[in-house]
C-alpha cells in the first residue's frame, strides 16, 4: 500500500495561488497534470496490470481460459501504456506548437 501510495505524496497540481496567476502558470498547470497522470497514475497502473497478467498467467497451469486472461491483461497493460504515452506526445506537440518552445520546465522530464 506504501509503495502506491507514494507517487501522490507530493503531488501539487496548481502552479500559482491567488489572482497572481498569468498564462505562464497555465501551461506549468497543464504540465504537471500531465506529469501527474502520466508517472503518478498510469505508469503504477500498468506496472499492477502487468503483475496481474504475469501471475495469472503463471499459475495457470493447463488451464486454457486463465491462460488466455492472463495474456489478454498483459496485452490491455501493453496497449494502454503505448495509448498513454501518444497522448502525452500529442499533448507535447500542441503545447510546444501553442507556446513556441518558451514554456519553463515542460520538457524537462
Amino acid at each position: 500500500m506504501f509503495v502506491v501510495a507514494t507517487p501522490f505524496a507530493h503531488a501539487t497540481i496548481v502552479s500559482c495561488t491567488g489572482l497572481n496567476c498569468n498564462v505562464c502558470h497555465v501551461f506549468q498547470t497543464i504540465s504537471n497534470l500531465v506529469e501527474f497522470m502520466l508517472w503518478s497514475l498510469a505508469l503504477p497502473a500498468t506496472i499492477i496490470a502487468f503483475l496481474y497478467g504475469g501471475i495469472m498467467w503463471t499459475t495457470a497451469g493447463d488451464d486454457p481460459s486463465k491462460i488466455e486472461k492472463g495474456k489478454k491483461a498483459l496485452r490491455s497493460a501493453l496497449i494502454g501504456l503505448i495509448v498513454a504515452f501518444a497522448a502525452w506526445l500529442i499533448i507535447d506537440v500542441i503545447m510546444q506548437t501553442l507556446a513556441g518552445g518558451s514554456i519553463p520546465s515542460w520538457d524537462t522530464w
